[in-house]
């Protein structure tokens, strides 16, 4: 891929339009452009992280396996989204999930030594500050959503967000409900009772892992 090219394929994330020709000039020099397809595996849990990747198409899910097999999704990153700036320099920089295509990507990757050429620019030092605060704050507000707000509340969220992610308001849960009973602190039986009332009050059918919001 030549500069003009990859110049052209930046220009569709946010961020990059924001800097100045500077650090615009060594992302295009030092950044690599990856494609991906759906389904693909980008980490895997435990692998080490090496870069810090900047979504310009697509959308990645993260997500973790129980011990019992059952895959749990943790959260969806879309266009623009940012991986990996929390984990490039802390002491354990490790994926604690395994992150994969929920359709084709293409993703601006800048290794380790990159950013550390570019955090030299206190432009891009904000950038990369206020982008890891937001993530921290991102993962702050599902922990504490989930605390604070009632059952009926959390599980709409849920539903809402799954609506968002799949296109359809007949929606297919990606974890068991006894998980999903567990990420919002409650017993399975109260989420299952809690779905019974939703159902009966004609806001939702539920069959199995499948849900139709009305």
């Amino acid at each position: 891929m030549d500069k003009l090219e990859k110049k052209k394929q930046l220009e569709n994330i946010a961020c990059f339009n924001q800097f100045g020709d500077d650090i615009k000039s060594k992302i295009i020099k030092l950044g690599k452009i990856r494609t991906y397809n759906k389904n693909q595996m980008i980490y895997e849990r435990g692998s080490k992280c090496l870069s810090f990747d900047i979504i310009i198409e697509g959308t990645l899910t993260a997500y973790t396996v129980s011990e019992s097999g059952t895959e749990n999704v943790i959260f969806s990153f879309e266009k623009n989204s940012i991986i990996g700036g929390n984990l490039l320099f802390s002491p354990s920089s490790t994926y604690p999930m395994s992150i994969f295509c929920k359709k084709d990507c293409t993703i601006l990757i800048l290794a380790k030594n990159t950013i550390e050429l570019l955090i030299d620019n206190k432009e891009f030092a904000i950038f990369f500050i206020r982008n890891i605060s937001m993530n921290a704050q991102n993962l702050n507000k599902k922990v504490i959503t989930y605390t604070q707000n009632t059952l009926r509340e959390n599980i709409l969220e849920y539903l809402q967000e799954l609506d968002v992610i799949q296109r359809s308001n007949v929606v297919t849960l990606p974890i068991a409900k006894s998980k999903l009973a567990e990420i919002f602190g409650v017993q399975r039986q109260s989420l299952f009772r809690e779905l019974k009332k939703m159902s009966n009050e004609g806001l939702i059918k539920s069959k199995n892992r499948t849900i139709t919001l009305l």
